[in-house]
C-alpha cells in the first residue's frame, strides 16, 4: 500500500470538517471533525483498522499541536 503523508491527511480532514460546518447537516465542532476524519480515511482507502490506527497514531502529535494552536488563537477547539 502506498504511504500517505499524515500531514496531508490532517489538512484534508481540516478542510472536510470546515465543509461540514458550512453544510445544512452540520454538527458540533467535534462531530464535524470526527465525521471528516471518517470520510477522509475512507477516501484514502484506509478502512482497514490496523492501517487506520497506524495513520491516526502518526497524526496524533500534529493534531494535538494544531488544536492547541487553535484554542490559543480562538479560545475554543
Amino acid at each position: 500500500m502506498t504511504e500517505i503523508e499524515p500531514t496531508l491527511v490532517v489538512e484534508r480532514i481540516r478542510e472536510r470538517a470546515y465543509e461540514l460546518s458550512q453544510s445544512p447537516e452540520t454538527g458540533s465542532e467535534e462531530e464535524n471533525w470526527l465525521r471528516a476524519e471518517r470520510d477522509v480515511l475512507r477516501e484514502c482507502g484506509l478502512d482497514d483498522e490496523t492501517r487506520r490506527a497506524e495513520l491516526l497514531a502518526a497524526q496524533e502529535t500534529e493534531t494535538s499541536t494544531l488544536l492547541r494552536a487553535h484554542v490559543q488563537a480562538y479560545g475554543h477547539p
